[in-house]
């Protein structure tokens, strides 16, 4: 894969964290399991946790921002 193209995918990948993650976040911290039309809803469950963290390393593995890393510790220490 080209540079172009990596630069390109990692700024997608950041602006769907800062534009889509922010509404999974319910006020008490937790994650919600799903978000339809502007509304989240349910409870995540591990596997929801799970894949999010997943993301948020392999986002911080690419651009090297600690808060990435930084928020995928606090959430692995709310489902352990």
């Amino acid at each position: 894969m080209d540079k172009k193209l990596n630069r390109e995918l990692m700024g997608y990948a950041e602006e769907c964290l800062q534009n889509s993650a922010c509404p999974l976040y319910k006020k008490d911290g937790n994650l919600s399991s799903y978000y339809i039309k502007g509304n989240s809803f349910g409870s995540a469950y591990s596997t929801d946790y799970s894949f999010f963290i997943w993301g948020l390393i392999e986002l911080y593995q690419a651009t090297y921002e600690e808060n990435l890393l930084t928020e995928a510790v606090t959430l692995n220490r709310k489902i352990i």
